[in-house]
């Protein structure tokens, strides 16, 4: 759109600038690795969220091949994106390389403060103008980003926090500038959220503040913007993560039923008193979306095997950093296959025995990991019902997989347990072990929607803050 047209047409012109401040990720588990030899290939115990990444930025500070590097990612005490960077995994797997030692590293939690990344400190401008009816004309914001002295995620972190707050709007025109600073702070890089709550935070605290300069209610004025079902997001084209974005309408979106629900919870419109002069009781909210990780850029696999015993193995490319991504992995296949979750192991992360995934960071693990786990179920049960098929000699639509694990002839209830079909599969009449396969990519957004309500005390004199609730 033309965003200078549409602040002509406003009644209302508002531009304010908000400031965030820096932030370390502090996990519990500050960054650790534990490196070695094995049978001349390098072997790195870490606690990441990539380790594939990890494996092909290690190999390159080596200058070896990755086929010399064996990445294992440990359990995870706790990443929330500090643990996406490659930190201290390149240098101890290069210093056991040169002297073919053993190395533990863990950082001080000093050094997890000055030498590891932080939150993106930003300062966050917004322009917006709206009709005396509650319309949006326009919105501009411009985000400037300290980087400190690297540019970890310089360009994705400032883009996402226009990529996921401006889309919430269905504003005829918007325009956004993003500008990353080089400093001399702590190095910054990824963050719970990678910048979308510090333009969440901005974009939402000038709605209330333009809420408030039309005289109308916030709530309302949110519900009159939001996007809905089928609302092309026309600002996705600018939006890429560095390149041309895809523009897509909204599928399915609750932010409506969000905001309704929220308003129940913490009955909005009541006005709460307090017994003492000192302090004042307000309520706030949010409307909040995210991403389900990179559309186009992000890749999942996974395989799952058939015991033969019939029991299942799943090996997944995945990281579960603590979010129970391996549990999801295992549902699904304990559902697809019809068999109590007891019956299901998994292995994952590591890369010399499960296929490649991009990692775990921005929201993707249950979209991607898992859909590459579901995907390789459901091709699992078609070769399970082929070699049934095989073996009992009907058709595969004669049949049907049942509880607690067998395959079950519909015409004439005939069952094979998992534990003999897998067993003779692997004998000289069968078709060897059963492996199901399963890739996942997508161009789809996936965009969760949510909204945060807030029942806040603040004492006026002392500046104290409560959070009285948060729903």
């Amino acid at each position: 759109g033309d965003v200078e047209a549409g602040f002509n047409e406003a009644d209302v012109v508002l531009e304010r600038t908000y400031q965030s401040s820096q932030i370390q990720c502090t996990p519990l588990e500050p960054h650790i690795v534990y490196t070695k030899i094995d049978n001349d290939r390098l072997v790195v115990h870490a606690s990441t969220q990539v380790p594939f990444h990890t494996r092909r930025i290690v190999a390159k500070v080596c200058g070896i091949d990755e086929n010399k590097v064996h990445v294992i990612k440990e359990r995870v005490g706790g990443g929330y994106g500090s643990k996406q960077d490659i930190l201290v995994e390149d240098v101890a797997g290069y210093a056991t390389w040169l002297t073919r030692r053993a190395i533990l590293y863990r950082n001080t939690r000093e050094e997890e403060f000055i030498a590891n990344s932080t939150r993106h400190p930003m300062r966050v401008t917004v322009k917006m103008g709206a009709k005396k009816d509650g319309s949006l004309t326009a919105v501009y914001m411009d985000v400037r980003a300290n980087t400190g002295p690297y540019g970890n995620h310089c360009l994705t972190v400032p883009m996402n926090a226009c990529s996921k707050t401006l889309p919430l709007l269905k504003c005829p025109n918007m325009k956004f500038d993003v500008t990353t600073y080089y400093t001399n702070i702590p190095p910054t890089g990824a963050y719970q959220g990678y910048g979308a709550p510090k333009g969440s935070y901005a974009l939402m605290t000038c709605m209330a503040e333009m809420a408030e300069a039309l005289d109308v209610d916030a709530l309302e004025f949110a519900k009159k913007n939001h996007v809905e079902r089928g609302f092309m997001l026309e600002i996705l084209k600018s939006l890429g993560e560095g390149r041309e974005g895809t523009v897509v309408p909204v599928g399915s979106c609750g932010l409506r039923k969000a905001l309704d629900e929220g308003a129940r919870m913490i009955d909005w419109g009541t006005r709460e008193s307090t017994k003492s002069s000192d302090w004042r009781i307000g309520k706030g909210f949010a409307m909040i979306q995210q991403g389900s990780g990179l559309p186009g850029l992000d890749h999942s696999t996974c395989d799952v095997v058939m015991n033969t015993d019939g029991t299942f193995m799943v090996h997944s490319g995945g990281a579960d950093i603590g979010t129970g991504l391996d549990t999801i992995s295992v549902k699904c296949v304990s559902e697809v296959m019809r068999v109590p979750m007891d019956k299901v192991s998994i292995l994952s992360g590591d890369t010399d025995n499960t296929m490649f995934d991009t990692g775990a960071y921005a929201s993707s693990g249950t979209y991607f990991s898992g859909n590459a786990s579901l995907k390789a179920v459901l091709n699992l049960k078609e070769k399970v019902l082929a070699e049934a098929a095989l073996q009992m000699n009907v058709q595969v639509d004669d049949l049907e997989l049942q509880e607690p694990g067998e395959v079950v002839c519909k015409s004439d209830g005939r069952r094979l347990p998992y534990s003999v079909l897998s067993h003779d599969a692997l004998t000289g009449v069968g078709r060897g072990q059963l492996v199901g396969y399963g890739s996942f990519v997508t161009n789809n957004a996936a965009i969760p929607y949510g909204a945060h309500f807030a029942q806040v005390a603040v004492n006026v004199k002392t500046g104290e803050v409560k959070v009285q609730q948060f729903h």
